[in-house]
């Protein structure tokens, strides 16, 4: 049986809200505008991107439907949030402003 190589994973582990937020904005939409497309409360949206709530998998079926984005992919993402954060991460939100950038 082959040996297993350890994880290596980073220090910094950003929460997959961000990465919401930055694929909005990029297409110039906002979260409100993002909730109403999804058919979900704004609350909902907001607590994602404000990183107060994790992506669901039905939330993540609707950013499927509504931006063309893999459901999958943010799953991963919230799995590798988890992970870092497991291993002794720290949320990149308790990093100074200069040191989040993606």
């Amino acid at each position: 049986m082959a040996k297993s190589e350890p994880d290596i994973l980073p220090d910094t582990a950003y929460h997959p809200g961000s990465f919401l937020l930055e694929e909005i904005e990029v297409r110039g939409i906002s979260p409100d505008e993002l909730a109403a497309m999804m058919g979900r409360p704004a609350a909902d949206v907001h607590a994602v991107v404000n990183e107060q709530a994790m992506i669901s998998e039905s939330f993540a079926r609707d950013l499927e439907r509504v931006l063309g984005t893999s459901a999958q992919g943010w799953l991963n993402l919230c799995a590798l949030y988890d992970r870092i954060l497991a291993n002794g991460g720290k949320p990149a939100s308790l990093l100074p402003t200069a040191e989040r950038a993606l």
